[in-house]
């Protein structure tokens, strides 16, 4: 704790046990005013008051101190006879005695609250703090969808201010639509109302900020619930993927562009495990030995498509490849899966460190049918 806020909490630990001693020494005075018109009786239960409202402020110490006083000065100024510490009547002693008792009862409850309250105070800002230092943006709202928090991502991202947001609806500050229709995506928050559950955006959600900003983002939506299970808000999670989709369109846009070269121009990748054996194929290669896609290549079904005068060449090249970490280049004779001669031209590199082999796949145009 800082040295600011062991100040405040002292001020306000003085100012409870000083409003103590305050109020209760006002109301006995004003009880000793009301003595003409009230005669001899003590009224002790207005002295309650002052001993509640210290409870109340302070929790038990100051609860405690106003009991004290309380029970000094009603005992000495108020209960027969007067100014002695002694009592006329059992009666007396038995009203006196409640009141003290009731004193330190609701200062042991008023301090129980207290200590309620500071929990619940550090535990919210606990939970503040941890929402603030998340890196994903975070928004929370209450049960109308009404917006309570915004961590620092979340403001960046929206183009909002904790405390401008606070009190907006979820869709002014989280205004999100659909990347390529443009058309306003479901209310996150009247979707876990409505599914009682956890609930994701649809993909190409795009959040459009404050300043006109647009970011792709995914996220998470999850109800925040009461003690009794009801929904209480809802807490949403989300972050900036606009680099990581524009990367991956990209991606794809290349490997779609290699996949309809390699169809035009004849020519795959392949990859095949030295120790299992298993080969991976690009669809260009699959095209080259006429398979479809469902065929699972190996090294040794790989070798079987070529000629019976070709198997050695490539047999030897893939053996010196493993065995001596040595690149190759052929071009050899294969019969397709649908009886077709081609010649193709196999370009293998291995990867000690992986023990893998790579290379690919060349098709020539020189082909003709097996009669």
């Amino acid at each position: 704790m800082t040295q600011k806020k062991l100040a405040v909490a002292s001020q306000s630990r003085a100012f409870a046990y000083g409003f103590a001693v305050v109020v209760t020494t006002l109301t006995l005075l004003a009880r000793l005013g009301f003595s003409p018109w009230v005669n001899s009786r003590p009224l002790l239960v207005v002295f309650f008051l002052p001993i509640l409202f210290s409870a109340y402020v302070g929790g038990l110490g100051p609860g405690l101190v106003a009991t004290f006083i309380t029970a000094i000065s009603t005992e000495y100024y108020l209960m027969p006879p007067t100014h002695s510490f002694s009592f006329a009547k059992p009666m007396d002693f038995i009203q006196w005695l409640f009141l003290v008792a009731a004193g330190v009862v609701a200062s042991i409850l008023n301090e129980a609250l207290h200590r309620a309250r500071r929990r619940a105070n550090s535990n919210q800002s606990l939970y503040a703090v941890t929402l603030a230092s998340i890196g994903d943006a975070v928004i929370t709202t209450d049960a109308q969808g009404r917006v309570t928090f915004l961590n620092g991502e979340a403001e960046h991202l929206t183009g909002w201010t904790n405390a401008d947001a606070a009190g907006k609806s979820l869709p002014t500050v989280f205004r999100i639509v659909n990347e390529e229709t443009r058309i306003t995506v479901e209310d996150p928050v009247e979707k876990v109302f409505r599914t009682n559950g956890v609930v994701g955006l649809a993909n190409h959600t795009v959040l459009i900020a404050r300043d006109g900003r647009e970011f792709i983002i995914d996220d998470s939506g999850a109800p925040i619930r009461g003690a009794d299970e009801t929904i209480i808000g809802v807490v949403l999670v989300f972050r900036d993927n606009t680099g990581k989709k524009r990367a991956e369109d990209s991606l794809r846009r290349s490997e779609r562009f290699l996949q309809n070269t390699g169809h035009i121009a004849m020519v795959g990748g392949w990859e095949f495990d030295v120790h299992t054996g298993k080969q991976t194929w690009t669809e260009a290669v699959y095209d080259i030995h006429e398979v479809d896609l469902s065929y699972e290549p190996t090294v040794e079904k790989g070798v079987r498509f070529y000629t019976p005068a070709s198997r050695p060449v490539v047999e030897r090249a893939v053996k010196t490849a493993i065995e001596r970490g040595k690149s190759f280049d052929v071009e050899l004779e294969i019969v397709t899966a649908k009886g077709n001669l081609r010649w193709v031209k196999a370009i293998g590199k291995p990867d000690p460190e992986r023990r893998r082999i790579f290379g690919y796949l060349s098709g020539h145009c020189r082909s003709r049918r097996i009669d």
